[in-house]
């Protein structure tokens, strides 16, 4: 799948082994979550330490109170929300995006998502890449405003352009889904990619996802290896399960099921129910070793207990037969 915001969109098909489907997930991440509190907090320091906008050093009497270096000293949130709020007020962009973030998450004053909106428009308009990236997500998502895929798609590139790595990812996936723009492969792919050379997880994980599908690229499953272990060894669940999708039918690689488990059993370790689903199937059918129903029963009801209707097609596979469970022909036709 590729990814964008944390939401999965996966594109499937099946066939069937004595009722089981299997699914065949490869699929984009969907729209990159924003970044955490931690790497915002980086990021604050990080632009803080840079050039003044002003004349006064007013936002950086914000970041001592955010991060004092004094020993036994703690964050004083109030205050730095204080002076990032003089400095902002005078057309400070690093102040302006930082009053943003701490409407946004409540830090320092009280949550507003309104009120982050706001901040983040004016340093949007200042030019600070951080802030076009957050508008273009809260666009996107309907967050302190309607949601908008062009106002997302507008921001989005106005952060790309800038070189702003999950923006570029996420540029891409709305070019791969044709969200507020005519949908290309082509320039989903040249996005994933700027991204993905400059270390996004996710868009390695998509990168890998069009070589998979032969999407914007020519299909090419060196291509796909190249990209998704990558992603996958940075706990990315969608690279995993693509990665062991690839080991268990021997796309570009020997067919090695014991691989494959590995990589579906680290993204269904995650909740993933698509990976779930998948180990299930391979204990099932005995691929990597032994049946064993038992096993299988447990991933399926994981999976089947967040709504993925093939494992709850297996499920009631199992309930009827009898496998790794006592028959049940009630629960079998639940």
């Amino acid at each position: 799948m590729d990814a964008l915001f944390g939401n999965q969109d996966r594109a499937a098909s099946s066939t069937e082994a004595e009722h089981h489907s299997e699914v065949i997930p490869s699929y984009e991440t969907a729209i990159s979550t924003r970044p955490t509190a931690d790497q915002l907090a980086e990021l604050m320091e990080m632009s803080l330490g840079g050039e003044a906008q002003t004349g006064d050093n007013t936002a950086g009497s914000g970041l001592a109170y955010m991060n004092p270096k004094d020993e036994g000293c703690s964050p004083d949130y109030s205050k730095a929300f204080d002076w990032y709020l003089k400095a902002a007020n005078q057309g400070n962009a690093i102040a302006q995006n930082n009053i943003g973030y701490m409407y946004y998450d409540g830090i320092g004053t009280t949550q507003s998502y309104d009120k982050a909106f706001v901040w983040y428009q004016k340093a949007a308009g200042n030019n600070n890449v951080g802030a076009q990236s957050m508008l273009g997500y809260m666009y996107y998502h309907g967050i302190g405003t309607g949601a908008n895929s062009r106002q997302a798609f507008y921001w989005y590139s106005e952060a790309a352009k800038q070189g702003n790595p999950t923006a570029q990812n996420n540029l891409g996936y709305m070019y791969s889904h044709g969200q507020g723009t005519v949908q290309d492969y082509y320039k989903a792919a040249e996005w994933y990619r700027k991204a993905a050379d400059q270390g996004d997880v996710t868009g390695q994980s998509n990168l890998g996802y069009l070589y998979l599908e032969g999407k914007g690229v020519i299909k090419d499953f060196s291509g796909a290896l190249k990209w998704l272990p990558k992603a996958a060894e940075q706990g990315n669940v969608a690279a995993q399960i693509n990665l062991g999708y690839m080991y268990e039918h021997g796309k570009g690689t020997p067919q090695d099921y014991l691989k494959a488990i590995e990589w579906y059993r680290k993204a269904a370790d995650q909740g993933n129910a698509i990976a779930q689903t998948n180990l299930g199937n391979l204990y099932y059918q005995g691929k990597g070793g032994p049946k064993d129903y038992s096993k299988a029963f447990a991933w399926y009801l994981k999976a089947a207990n967040q709504g993925n209707a093939d494992a709850q097609l297996a499920l009631g596979s199992m309930y009827r037969d009898g496998k790794g469970i006592p028959k049940d022909h009630d629960k079998a036709n639940q």
